[in-house]
């Protein structure tokens, strides 16, 4: 092998462009069953090990999108790539099929694929069936003279080498680890950053809010749409812009009366198609509860309850557009009670109804072999009864009801609307 990196075995060279900063190499026969997945899927906590250590999947970062040369083999690096390696990483995968892809997961089977890896050849290697460990190295060409003035003879920004698995298994890595092309850095598959954010954000609850009802209001840390249920433009003044609904909060529930437990909410998109109601998406931030009905708001604009009569005094309907405006109070702590059913027996009773033909599993389709390993890897009983809160056909009150409880009595409350439902 010379200091160019030629070898006399496997030793190809590709190149892969990412927008989403990850290279992934796979087979697309080994992930039939993520076909109906989500977008993204393959970066998820508790997807990326259980499909690395079935040997299905390798994926690394890159930190930054744009194009990258491979060069994969067989062979140990050559002198030159040896001298500028940076991070490296080793992960577990089983050939099965004569060949393996590389790309930029536009070709992984999902929801929401883009592409055939397998009308791309020149991305592609033939190797041997067998259990492998491959080994990606990201290489600082930029910091070589040579190779920084591009050409041939440039070094790769990573190379793939494949070995023969002999010894035990290779641990997967917790999240495709992010190996940046740097000699002064080290890989790291640490999932996303946890930002420190309050329990609960700090709320105003001295002003009036625009509220609205909505069937498909989510609980605290959840996301739903609302489409035609509200006139909700009517919640900020004209003059505020076309990105002024975004920063108003809204108060959502089931019902608008004193004492209904609600969503403080915050608009984070909308789309639409010709006529149809515009579809708006919201971000469920706080759970509260309605003090009180308190007038209307209209173009922005608070305006006072209006009353009718002198001694049976009623409060007039609100203006014909507007919103209702309602004041908020924090949502009372009560004490749990004692645990009724665990997250165990609930869970081994969801994952049987999501591997096999249950309701849940025939509500979500091809996502329930996805939402399974979501279950799986849950070991708290409020995440459970959270997933549940977010899966079960429940309406909103009950949905909400059900939210602001104590984590047992809001476990025992959704495994019985899920043994309702398995009835």
């Amino acid at each position: 092998m010379d200091g160019s990196g030629a070898d006399s075995g496997v030793s190809t060279r590709m190149y892969v462009a990412t927008d989403v900063a990850h290279i992934v190499m796979f087979h697309p026969d080994d992930l039939e069953h993520a076909g109906a997945w989500p977008l993204g899927w393959y970066g998820e906590r508790f997807v990326y090990p259980v499909e690395s250590a079935a040997g299905r999947l390798v994926a690394w970062g890159t930190t930054s999108d744009g194009g990258f040369d491979l060069r994969v083999t067989h062979a140990p690096l050559c002198t030159r790539e040896e001298r500028y390696a940076g991070p490296r990483w080793q992960f577990p995968y089983t050939v099965r099929h004569g060949r393996v892809y590389f790309d930029n997961t536009d070709g992984l089977p999902g929801q929401e694929q883009m592409a055939d890896v397998r009308n791309t050849e020149s991305c592609s290697v033939a190797l041997p069936n067998g259990d492998y460990v491959v080994t990606v190295t990201a290489i600082e060409g930029a910091a070589e003279p040579e190779s920084a003035a591009g050409g041939a003879a440039a070094l790769p920004a990573y190379v793939v080498q494949f070995s023969p698995k002999t010894g035990p298994a290779v641990p997967p890595a917790q999240f495709p680890p992010q190996l940046p092309c740097r000699r002064d850095m080290v890989g790291q598959d640490a999932c996303r950053r946890e930002t420190t954010r309050p329990a609960v954000e700090e709320v105003d609850f001295t002003r009036r809010y625009p509220a609205f009802v909505s069937t498909n209001v989510a609980r605290a840390g959840g996301s739903f749409t609302s489409a035609g249920e509200a006139p909700l433009w009517t919640a900020v003044s004209d003059r505020g812009g076309r990105f002024a609904l975004y920063d108003a909060p809204f108060v959502v529930a089931a019902h608008l009366v004193p004492g209904a437990p609600a969503i403080l909410a915050q608009c984070t998109g909308s789309h639409g198609t010709p006529g149809a109601p515009r579809s708006y998406t919201f971000r469920a931030k706080t759970a509260v509860r309605i003090a009180a009905v308190d007038g209307s708001i209209f173009e922005g604009v608070y305006e006072k309850p209006r009353w009718s009569g002198l001694f049976r005094r009623q409060q007039l309907l609100k203006p014909e557009g507007a919103l209702d405006a309602v004041r908020i109070v924090p949502v009372a702590q009560i004490e749990d009670s004692a645990e009724v059913v665990t997250l165990e027996d609930v869970r081994d009773q969801v994952l049987a109804d999501l591997n096999g033909q249950g309701p849940l599993s025939q509500k979500l389709g091809g996502q329930a072999t996805f939402e399974a390993l979501r279950v799986v890897a849950m070991d708290r009983g409020d995440a459970l009864a959270n997933w549940l809160l977010d899966v079960l056909p429940l309406n909103a009150a009950d949905r909400l009801g059900v939210s602001v409880l104590p984590p047992h009595a809001k476990l025992a409350a959704v495994a019985e609307a899920y043994d309702a439902l398995c009835l």
